[in-house]
């Protein structure tokens, strides 16, 4: 069996201890993480160009910088299978590219293609996902695997929202409005799946009542000043409920595999 110490320290409001990988279950759960920490970056290079000082934005991004490059050296170890590692090399190439525009100065002309660059690491994050899975011939991951993107798919929202917000272009609101059909649609899944505990649906109801909360925002009839932090903090609530979810998600799956 494989075993990495992985020492994750994650700026999302919350504090995580060392996690030890020592299955695919677990390999999923962390690969998975770097999907939303590609979006993430988009969320607080968008708060830093508005300007906006709630959750101090730019020390989030240089913390969400250093794990991810942290998280990505801790994978490489991990996945030894040849498709892993291919995919891994992708990722790489999208990251230095993501890096560029992320160490250079904020500029709103620059946000758009930023987006187009996280994107490009976000897919390639989840091609390692998907390969990670594969090699360990099991379908056991894939609840992990659902709810680690919505983790995912909270900082996605976010960060789209906000540059909405500062762009207002076409482009941002249809992605929004994709991603947030995207975001129901899995959710709807972990509701249903048959394994969930009282403690698992806690944290959904929890992360459903913040996601509720982003999609009546335009109904609320908050000042243009207010919404940014409002958003980043609904966001990380999502985020804080799904990632506890997505933990107890591995350890049920984690106890099925050996059963």
């Amino acid at each position: 069996m494989k075993k990495l110490l992985l020492i994750i320290t994650i700026s999302l409001g919350m504090s995580l201890q060392a996690t030890e990988i020592l299955d695919a279950q677990h390999a999923v759960d962390v690969a998975g993480k770097q999907r939303m920490l590609s979006q993430r970056m988009l969320a607080d290079y968008a708060m830093i160009g508005m300007h906006s000082s709630f959750k101090n934005p730019e020390k989030d991004l240089e913390l969400v910088l250093k794990e991810f490059e942290e998280n990505l050296k801790a994978i490489a170890k991990y996945g030894s299978a040849v498709k892993i590692r291919t995919a891994l090399g992708k990722v790489q190439e999208a990251w230095k590219n993501a890096k560029r525009i992320l160490s250079s100065k904020v500029e709103k002309q620059q946000c758009e293609k930023l987006s187009t660059v996280l994107n490009t690491l976000l897919i390639t994050s989840n091609q390692v996902v998907i390969e990670i899975k594969r090699d360990a011939i099991t379908s056991h991951g894939e609840i992990v695997d659902i709810s680690g993107r919505q983790r995912m798919l909270s900082q996605r929202i976010a960060g789209l929202y906000l540059m909405n917000l500062w762009l207002q272009n076409d482009a941002s609101k249809k992605a929004l409005k994709d991603t947030m059909l995207s975001y129901e649609s899995s959710f709807l899944k972990l509701q249903s799946f048959e394994k969930n505990t009282k403690e698992i649906s806690q944290y959904l109801g929890k992360a459903e009542k913040a996601y509720l909360y982003i999609e009546n925002m335009k109904g609320v009839g908050l000042p243009m000043d207010h919404m940014p932090a409002i958003i980043y903090k609904k966001a990380n609530d999502i985020f804080a409920n799904m990632d506890k979810a997505t933990h107890l998600y591995a350890d049920i799956m984690e106890k099925v595999a050996r059963d």
